[in-house]
C-alpha cells in the first residue's frame, strides 16, 4: 500500500510539470515585442521597434521575421540577410507615415522551436483632436 502512495505521488508530480514549466524563463522559444506609440496626428511618421529574444546558432535559429502592417507584409528580415538575428537580444526598426488607424503584428519562427508574434495599434488623431 505504501509503494502504491508513492507511485501515486510520482504520477500527479509528473502530470504537472507541464504547468510549471510554462512559468520558468524559456531562452530556447523565440519571443518579440513591438514597441510603437498609442497614437499619432494623421500623415506622422512612425518607427516601429521589433525587439526578439533568442538563443541562435547555426542548427537552431530564428528564419524570419515579418512585420504586417494592417495585413500588408511590409518588412522581411532573415537569418542570412540580417546579422542581427544573430544575436540573443536585438533590435529591428521600420519606419513609415500613418494616415489612418494602424496594426503592427511581427511574426517569428526558428528552424526547431516553436513560433512567436506580437501586436502594436495605433490611433491615428484627426488634426482637431
Amino acid at each position: 500500500m505504501k509503494k502504491m502512495a508513492i507511485v501515486l505521488a510520482a504520477a500527479l508530480a509528473f502530470s504537472m510539470a507541464p504547468l510549471y514549466a510554462d512559468e520558468l524563463p524559456n531562452t530556447s522559444i523565440p519571443k518579440l515585442q513591438i514597441r510603437a506609440p498609442d497614437s499619432l496626428n494623421a500623415g506622422s511618421e512612425v518607427t516601429v521597434e521589433v525587439t526578439g529574444y533568442y538563443e541562435n546558432s547555426k542548427d537552431n535559429h530564428l528564419t524570419c521575421i515579418w512585420l504586417y502592417q494592417d495585413f500588408n507584409l511590409v518588412k522581411v528580415w532573415t537569418w542570412n540577410e540580417d546579422e542581427a538575428l544573430r544575436q540573443k537580444e536585438f533590435t529591428l526598426t521600420y519606419t513609415t507615415t500613418v494616415t489612418d488607424d494602424t496594426v503592427f503584428f511581427a511574426y517569428t519562427t526558428s528552424t526547431i522551436h516553436k513560433s512567436s508574434g506580437a501586436t502594436a495599434y495605433i490611433s491615428v488623431l484627426n488634426e482637431g483632436s
